[in-house]
């Protein structure tokens, strides 16, 4: 494991608020995740998982037949194999058990137990999976949310509706059209519900309230800050701001498209993915960061912020703790 030190140029005209340092892993990671055992690579082509932390490689599984998410519980690693139809547990350095799921997708780790998406449905086991609990939805989907003793399933891959949430134990169920097409991002925040919809468009629940506003086309990343939240588009080359009370919005100019974007320590990260440039917003000046190759995802982990820089095999860690 190499860890550079500032190895990425930086242009700004302004005095730096952040330092940088970037960890070679090697191949071409496709997702990351930030978890209170370190952060966990996964390289589905490659067919790794490693556990980072500090830069340094803590666990290290290989020969997996295309991983496509992981995530840690309980001392051990979970991960969906794709080709295999199985969810494995590894810990304490060896494989310790694996369960059968058709084509396995998202997975979670959620108060002990851990939930994977598979066609219209989710498979939810506990931390030595063993499966409690498989739930049906209407339509197939990679993405659903855990939302205390919910689930948030959207549905992605069908006509109505856009959305289920069901109670993983009892009898709850509510489905819900709001005229979207492709949902796939979902949050929660005092109260509201936010969906949003790759196509351009973003819901807003409220007490029985339902608020369809227009986002920019292929909207992708979606973050929060304070009662503001943060849209970027793959087409449009700004990031909306929509503030949640008066559903007004403005924009900030970027030089590039936005994928993944994230709030943190009062600055807004952006991956710029078509110029492989991450953008850095403090609220007064945009930053730009090259070097990264392909940054697919940020994840923020106060007071610090993961890039997923995938063509460059490796992560770029910025310090806003100056």
């Amino acid at each position: 494991m190499k860890v550079l030190s500032i190895p990425l140029l930086l242009f700004s005209s302004l005095v730096l608020c952040f330092s940088t340092e970037f960890y070679k892993v090697g191949g071409d990671p496709l997702r990351m995740r930030v978890t209170p055992y370190g952060l966990v690579l996964v390289d589905s082509l490659d067919g790794y998982v490693k556990l980072l932390e500090d830069g340094k490689t803590l666990v290290d599984i290989e020969n997996l037949d295309f991983p496509v998410w992981a995530d840690t519980c309980c001392g051990g690693i979970y991960t969906s194999e794709l080709k295999r139809s199985r969810v494995i547990l590894w810990k304490g350095g060896k494989f310790l058990k694996w369960a059968r799921v058709p084509k396995p997708e998202m997975l979670k780790a959620e108060d002990s137990r851990i939930f994977v998406s598979s066609g219209k449905y989710v498979y939810v086991f506990d931390k030595d999976l063993n499966l409690l609990k498989k739930l049906k939805f209407p339509s197939s989907s990679v993405y659903f949310y855990v939302n205390g003793d919910k689930i948030v399933h959207l549905e992605y891959w069908g006509s109505h509706p856009d959305i289920t949430i069901a109670s993983v134990f009892g009898n709850y169920r509510e489905s819900i059209d709001l005229g979207l097409s492709r949902p796939f991002r979902y949050l929660k925040i005092d109260g509201k519900e936010l969906i949003l919809d790759y196509r351009g468009k973003l819901a807003v629940l409220h007490g029985g309230m339902k608020k369809i506003l227009r986002v920019g086309r292929f909207s992708y990343g979606m973050a929060l800050s304070g009662n503001s939240i943060f849209v970027s588009s793959l087409v449009e080359k700004f990031i909306r701001r929509i503030d949640l009370e008066t559903l007004h919005q403005s924009f900030l100019k970027i030089p590039s498209p936005a994928g993944d974007i994230a709030y943190c320590c009062s600055n807004l990260v952006m991956c710029g993915i078509f110029k492989n440039e991450v953008y850095v917003y403090d609220g007064r000046s945009l930053k730009t960061i090259r070097g990264c190759e392909y940054p697919l995802m940020v994840e923020p982990d106060p007071p610090y912020v993961y890039v997923l820089c995938s063509d460059s095999g490796g992560v770029l860690k910025i310090d806003f703790s100056r």
